[in-house]
């Protein structure tokens, strides 16, 4: 049996910091997407929405903190791009492109955790970056969408904080 719905006990006395920081994430997710119309790359740029939930939700968490956001994606991009072009290059000798793809996709994983949790810049959603760097087609403007979008997101969390609480 489901019990009566139950909002945060927090929301009632900050309802407008709640809705005015998830219509900030709309709005950044919106500007950025509109601005670059990339949606073909969706594995990798769903990360950055997963990004915009830790941002403006949770400000004050760890992971929210500006160096894991730009220290988490700069390793997940790291561990993705590179072995990306390593899964193309046996794929274009003749490597089969499903299996190669998978295993390519879970070692940038791997690789990106490990390098995150070591440099102290965890930021989970940029673990998802590596895998879709290997699974989806990516360009320049893939990268530039992701910096452009992060940049946003420090500055909006920077002018804002005296506004922003954690949400959850």
């Amino acid at each position: 049996m489901m019990g009566k719905m139950r909002f945060d006990k927090r929301f009632k006395p900050n309802a407008f910091k709640y809705i005015f920081q998830c219509l900030l994430a709309t709005g950044v997710i919106l500007f950025a997407l509109l601005a670059f119309d990339i949606l073909k790359t969706t594995a990798i740029i769903a990360t950055v929405g997963s990004s915009a939930f830790i941002v403006f939700a949770m400000p004050n968490a760890k992971t929210a903190k500006t160096r894991n956001l730009l220290g988490g994606y700069a390793v997940g991009m790291g561990a993705g791009i590179p072995l990306d072009l390593v899964a193309r290059h046996l794929i274009a000798a003749g490597w089969t492109s499903k299996p190669t793809e998978v295993v390519f996709a879970s070692i940038s994983v791997g690789v990106a955790i490990f390098l995150m949790v070591i440099l102290d810049v965890e930021h989970p959603p940029s673990a998802g970056a590596a895998m879709g760097f290997v699974i989806n087609e990516w360009d320049g403007r893939t990268v530039v969408f992701i910096l452009l979008t992060l940049l946003i997101f420090v500055l909006a969390k920077r002018f804002l904080k005296n506004y922003l609480i954690d949400l959850c």
